[in-house]
Formats: C-alpha cells, sequence, structure tokens
C-alpha cells in the first residue's frame, strides 16, 4: 500500500487496476501480464477490448528512459481506478470483462530497476498527459477526482479535462508476472464460475490469487 498526502487529504493505494477480456484470462495467467507489443507479437490476444483510435495515438508516443526509447505500447497499462470512461465506453462488453489486481507498491520503484513503473496525471495517449516517477510525485495525480467515481461537468471543457485525468495509469515496463497479480474482480457469477474453471485448470501457479464478485467495480 502506497500513501499519499495531498489537500490535508490521504489517500491510500492498495491496488492497481488492470482492464482484460475473459477470453485473454488463460493466458494472461499461464503467461503473466505482456505489453501490448508483446502479447501481439506472441499472438495471446483473442480478444482486444480496445479502441482502435485510442491504440493509433497511444503508438505514436515514446519515452526515453536510460538512453532506450520505450512506448507506451511496449509498457503494461494499468488504472488506478479502472471505474473510468473508458469503461463506461465499453460498458456493452462490460459483462465479459475482468479486473485483474496488483499491489500499488510497483509505484515506488526507479527506472534503474529492472522492473520499474512510471504514472501519468491522465489518459496515456493524451498530449496533454504527463508523466513521473516515483512514488513521491503522485502528488500530482489527480486522487481525488479518480476516486469519486463521477467525471461530470456542466462545462464541457471541464468535463473533458474530467475524462482525461480519470483515466490516470501506472505503466509497468517489461511485464508483470503471475505471481504478482493478487486478485480477479468478476462483474458476475458467469464470469466468476470462469475464472474459477481457469484456475483450477492451471493448479499451484495461480492458486495464491483471489477471484471474487464485486460490482463496485462496474456501472
Amino acid at each position: 500500500m502506497i500513501t499519499v498526502e495531498k489537500d490535508d487529504k490521504k489517500f491510500e493505494i492498495t491496488y492497481l487496476e488492470h482492464m482484460l477480456h475473459f477470453k485473454n484470462l488463460e493466458s494472461v495467467l499461464s503467461n503473466g501480464l505482456l505489453s501490448h507489443n508483446e502479447a501481439y507479437r506472441r499472438e495471446l490476444i483473442k480478444e482486444d477490448i480496445s479502441m482502435s483510435e485510442v491504440q493509433d495515438r497511444r503508438h505514436q508516443k515514446r519515452f526515453t528512459i536510460n538512453g532506450k526509447q520505450i512506448g507506451i505500447h511496449d509498457l503494461v497499462s494499468f488504472y488506478f481506478n479502472s471505474r473510468n470512461p473508458m469503461l463506461y465506453r465499453r460498458r456493452n462488453v462490460q459483462p465479459e470483462l475482468l479486473i485483474l489486481l496488483i499491489s500499488a507498491d510497483i509505484l515506488d520503484s526507479n527506472t534503474n530497476n529492472s522492473q520499474f513503473a512510471i504514472f501519468s496525471d491522465g489518459n496515456a495517449g493524451s498530449s496533454a498527459t504527463n508523466f513521473f516517477v516515483g512514488k513521491g510525485n503522485l502528488i500530482n495525480v489527480d486522487l481525488n477526482l479518480i476516486y469519486s467515481n463521477s467525471w461530470n461537468h456542466d462545462d464541457a471543457d471541464i468535463k473533458r479535462e474530467n475524462v482525461r485525468r480519470m483515466c490516470s495509469e501506472a505503466l509497468v515496463y517489461p511485464s508483470v508476472s503471475v505471481s504478482a497479480i493478487e486478485k480477479i474482480i468478476c462483474p458476475n457469477q458467469i464470469m466468476y464460475d470462469l475464472a474459477e474453471g481457469v484456475k483450477t485448470k492451471l493448479g499451484n501457479s495461480v492458486s495464491h490469487i483471489t477471484i471474487e464478485i464485486n460490482h463496485g467495480y462496474f456501472f
């Protein structure tokens, strides 16, 4: 857990949240969470829930870290709160989605590590978004908005900015192991039963993962 104090408020970030279609669950629990590029290179994606126009913008975004060029699609993307505009736009397939949780402690890393996380103050594909490293910089992320579960506003410009900030991300390089996945959150009994079936099939390697139905993560 990471504690952030900002504007006389204390935020305790326990998990980072990764959204995926149930058809990809067995692959993830067998191979870990891979970057967009690596998962496609290995032909592991069975159902892509991302929006093509958004992915085109993300494909263009690159960073230089330790002298190495890294793109957004070279990292594994998580939300601070997956109950956000992205999920709202995909609510037609929401009954088929799962939320995977990993410890937020990965945010307490630096780019000299073999695995590290950077994070953003908005949707990573937006030109207005800034990126940070180190838990001390979490004060730059609008956690109050992110955990409010609402981005609505009467002013269209403010609402648009709220949408961007609500979708702040943590991006992990280069991958996340199966051992780091702590929970699978399901929207309904059907997804719960499916996840339990995959867990049973894979055995000891995923026995540490808790599966639960929690409607609070969904619309």
